[in-house]
């Protein structure tokens, strides 16, 4: 017997939490289990199978083989070991390998703001850019948020919302979009602020870095009172 095919694209770009294994013939349930299938991380390390399921209907069976999803990008390895038998107690002839690459979006903020007004009191539009420096597009949706803080680096405790925006498209490896979010400039203090804009603030996205998604130094303002 042999793998037959092997349902996880080479590239994965989603949540990465299984994979399904075909063989080419009917196969003795027995030699399959949690102790006959492995993955390995980039770094070699063998990753927990939590769960087996066999499915599909005859002439179409698989094994589901489930763990914990992973979403760092690089090089997986499956393994099934040649000891797995089909019907009739033939073992595979060999060891069967099967390398799987993880890719992953990566949304970073960029340092150049735009900003209307500084006037307390009224209403200002904050312009911003967000990029994917990841190698895979994004999925799904997601919301961005934009901060006013006391202090030049983020304190998520003292941020004061200003405004939200809801981003629905997709975004390509490589691509960006630029976004405005408007707020009121009200029940501040006058003096220096800081603007901090946070993408994917749910953190709604399996990417490959989490740590990039707010801005890494604020933009300083000075708000003052209306003339």
């Amino acid at each position: 017997p042999r793998v037959l095919l092997f349902r996880s694209n080479s590239t994965v770009t989603d949540v990465f939490s299984y994979v399904d294994i075909f063989f080419d013939q009917v196969m003795d349930d027995s030699t399959i289990s949690l102790d006959s299938v492995h993955l390995y991380a980039p770094d070699g390390q063998e990753i927990e199978l939590t769960q087996m399921r066999k499915a599909g209907v005859s002439g179409n069976i698989f094994y589901r083989f489930y763990f914990d999803t992973v979403s760092s990008k690089g090089t997986y390895t499956l393994s099934v070991d040649q000891s797995v038998c089909n019907d009739w107690g033939v073992e595979m002839s060999a060891d069967y390998q099967h390398e799987i690459y993880v890719a992953s979006p990566d949304l970073t903020v960029g340092t150049e703001l735009d900003v209307s007004s500084t006037t307390l009191g009224r209403y200002t539009t904050i312009t911003y850019t967000v990029s994917n420096i990841g190698d895979a597009m994004t999925p799904g949706t997601w919301t961005d948020a934009v901060y006013l803080c006391r202090t030049q680096q983020w304190n998520e405790d003292e941020a004061i919302l200003l405004g939200r925006y809801n981003r629905t498209e997709a975004l390509s490896e490589n691509g960006s979009y630029t976004a405005s979010v408007k707020g009121l400039l009200a029940d501040l203090e006058p003096g220096d602020y800081y603007i901090f804009v946070r993408t994917d603030e749910s953190d709604r996205l399996s990417e490959d870095k989490e740590n990039n998604n707010v801005s890494a130094v604020g933009t300083k303002i000075s708000i003052g009172v209306p003339e």
